[in-house]
């Protein structure tokens, strides 16, 4: 008996022996999902297609597989499940999109599979057997892969050893086939992945025809034409026709549909039913409802908390159903490769979109960005309706920002930030002259809203040519170091400038700007015309040649003549003759240009520069130089002033005309003046 029972035991013993266990293992890459197995350096395989995912079968050894860490690290959105069939060594994948599986060999002995997004072509639908084991099994293609391998692995790094060297009856021809076949199976499997299209054929002669004198041997390989097309950026640089890309196909729009992702209840109960049950049997992560619980954060407006729920539990921008991106919007951080930036959609995808990028806007999706907007909850609106409205306001669409602030003003809660917003829209509006003294009083408070409170106090008080109160100026010093890494704080930089320029402090409000150290925000170019209009000789002068190089930048144009006209007064021609814009654009450019030939002497040029231009501006300076040149023009045309209809002469009530007639009238009489002085001190002289 005991016989009986070792003979047994020895033979379940070389059973198992003989077994090989493969475990099976899996992550998430961007894009794709792999997995990979340890499989017998003597087992063979392939990967086949089905109607509900792939089969993938091995042969030449008994193989289990041990699933039990399938899903440790990868959710369910691509593979639902994979299962053990019946049939020894074989292993099904079920798919739960529309995805595919290539399959590939390592030099290593591991098998990868990767699952992708897209359709499932033809090419890829059944993977050849690669068996790096069995050498007289192998073809041409599959030899040339394992000598190159060979090749690059067993050389040593120094360059002592030598590789393997080709067989001699591997000859060119052979070589170039091995190649073309290569070439050709790389092809195809770029086209299973959607990554080329295939495209009209060449024909052989047009592709390469014969060069006069040259006849093709024998040991040339026949020209193989795929019909692919496929194109690159540089290409397009070159000139290139390449493949056109689409823009990402619009998801699904209850992905951005806020509104519907929350119910009356209270916060905490949703919470904590939404966080119940995110993993289940053997660890696996529910990944729908830990995208359920990432959007009742964001209902709240709870961006941070959302994003980091998501990627706590493994799930990437391609699994989470736009969670993360709309975290960043509803942060007010949005980062360069955010996905939303890419979509050209309506309804409410357009609203998150031009949050991300108010650039975005135009009157084409004003009203559906305005529905979406109205639909969102009371949170939502009062938090983001600020951002939207400035959007619309940045675009003078004064229409569409009311409107936010309406759907702002119809809860009970937005009451301040729908001020706010009445002070930005009178701001934006050219007859708007909104009175400061409300905001200023507010500012005591120190709120939530109390640094935009501040940027629009400043505006106002800049609207009415007014100087901002040193304490408001103060407070915006302080705000921008408190608010040092959010997005205001470059609007505060400038308040503060702006505030200290208003009180006539130009070389602080300068200083101030070129203290940032890391953010570089944009220079407020009305900085540059205060300091034209308003600051005195000395700062003038300090401040212009400090930051001459910035105050020429193109950026700046529209401020060139009002610092140009300041430096020649002063004196300072050539630097003035920096700001002139050839081909002159407007009649301000000519002015500037004739003071410029002017102050070098040339007062013919600068009548010449003026000709036929009738500003008051121009012509009084017209009549300064005729005046300076005894009443002569060098060109004949400018002697004799035109003067304005007989009833424009004189005034109804009697006072002094303004126009050409009122220019030219006082010059005459501060000539008659003048005359008389002069008459005066000869008379005093001439007396004993």
């Amino acid at each position: 008996m005991r016989g009986v029972i070792l003979a047994a035991v020895c033979c379940l013993v070389g059973t198992v022996a003989s077994a090989a266990t493969v475990v099976v293992r899996a992550g998430e890459h961007d894009g794709f999902t792999r997995i990979v197995l340890q499989l017998p350096a003597e087992a063979t395989w392939s990967l086949g297609h089905k109607a509900d995912g792939y089969l993938l079968v091995t042969e030449g050894g008994d193989v289990g597989f041990d699933l039990a860490k399938a899903f440790e690290h990868i959710g369910r959105n691509r593979i639902a499940a994979i299962e053990a069939t019946g049939t020894p060594g074989a292993l099904m994948l079920k798919l739960a999109c529309d995805c595919q599986a290539v399959a590939s060999r390592t030099s290593a002995g591991l098998l990868v599979i990767d699952v992708a997004d897209g359709s499932i072509g033809d090419a890829a639908k059944v993977q050849a057997p690669l068996d790096p084991a069995g050498a007289g099994k192998l073809s041409d293609l599959e030899r040339f892969w394992l000598r190159r391998f060979s090749t690059e692995e067993m050389t040593p790094s120094d360059g002592s050893g030598t590789s393997e060297s080709p067989s001699p009856a591997e000859t060119d021809q052979s070589r170039l086939e091995t190649a073309a076949r290569l070439l050709e199976w790389q092809v195809s499997r770029a086209m299973g992945q959607g990554l080329v299209e295939p495209s009209e054929v060449t024909p052989d002669a047009q592709l390469h025809p014969s060069a006069p004198g040259r006849a093709d041997g024998p040991d040339m390989p026949a020209t193989i034409s795929l019909g692919v097309s496929a194109g690159t950026a540089q290409d397009q640089a070159s000139g290139t026709a390449v493949r056109e890309t689409t823009a990402p196909a619009c998801p699904d729009p209850a992905d951005f549909a806020a509104g519907d992702w929350a119910d009356g209840r209270d916060f905490r109960f949703q919470i904590s039913e939404a966080k119940d049950r995110l993993v289940g049997e053997f660890d696996a992560v529910d990944a729908e409802r830990v995208i359920q619980a990432g959007r009742l954060y964001l209902y709240y407006g709870m961006g941070s908390e959302s994003r980091s729920l998501v990627r706590a539990f493994g799930i990437g921008p391609e699994d989470d159903r736009h969670v993360a991106a709309l975290a960043e919007i509803v942060e007010g951080k949005v980062r360069a490769g955010n996905p939303i930036l890419a979509l050209d959609c309506d309804a409410d995808i357009a609203l998150w979109r031009i949050l991300a990028d108010p650039a975005r806007i135009s009157k084409d999706n004003t009203a559906a960005v305005l529905s979406s907007f109205s639909k969102l909850p009371v949170h939502l609106r009062n938090e983001l309706g600020p951002r939207l409205g400035s959007s619309f306001l940045e675009h003078n669409d004064l229409q569409a920002a009311r409107a936010v602030r309406d759907a702002m003003a119809r809860t009970s809660v937005s009451g301040e930030d729908v001020t706010l917003m009445d002070f930005e829209i009178a701001l934006s509006d050219p007859d708007g002259r909104p009175d400061p003294t409300a905001l200023v009083a507010r500012l005591s408070q120190q709120g939530e809203n109390t640094a935009r409170s501040v940027v629009l106090a400043v505006d106002a008080f800049r609207r009415r040519d007014l100087p901002v109160p040193v304490e408001v100026s103060d407070l915006a010093e302080t705000l921008s170091y408190e608010n040092r890494n959010l997005p205001i704080w470059g609007d505060l930089r400038i308040a503060r400038a702006r505030a200290l320029a208003s009180q006539g402090q130009f070389v602080k409000a300068f200083a101030s700007l070129d203290e940032v150290p890391r953010q570089p925000i944009p220079f407020p170019a009305d900085l540059f015309q205060m300091l034209a209009d308003k600051a005195d000789d000395d700062q003038f002068v300090e401040v212009i040649f400090d930051h001459m190089a910035l105050a020429m930048a193109p950026e700046h144009v529209a401020q060139w003549n009002a610092i140009g006209t300041r430096l020649v007064t002063l004196g300072f021609t050539k630097e003035a003759s920096g700001f002139l814009r050839r081909p002159a654009q407007s009649d301000e450019d000519r002015l500037l240009a004739a003071r410029v030939e002017a102050a070098e002497g040339r007062k013919d040029a600068a009548l010449k520069e003026i000709r036929g231009l009738m500003s008051d501006a121009v012509v009084a300076f017209r009549n300064e130089l005729l005046a300076q040149a005894g009443g002569s023009d060098a060109g004949g045309s400018e002697s004799v002033k035109p003067l304005p209809p007989a009833e424009d002469a004189v005034q109804s009530d009697g006072a002094a005309a303004t126009g050409i007639l009122g220019a030219t009238r006082a010059l005459i009489e501060r000539s008659s003046a003048d005359r008389l002085e002069i008459e005066k001190v000869i008379k005093d002289l001439s007396e004993p």
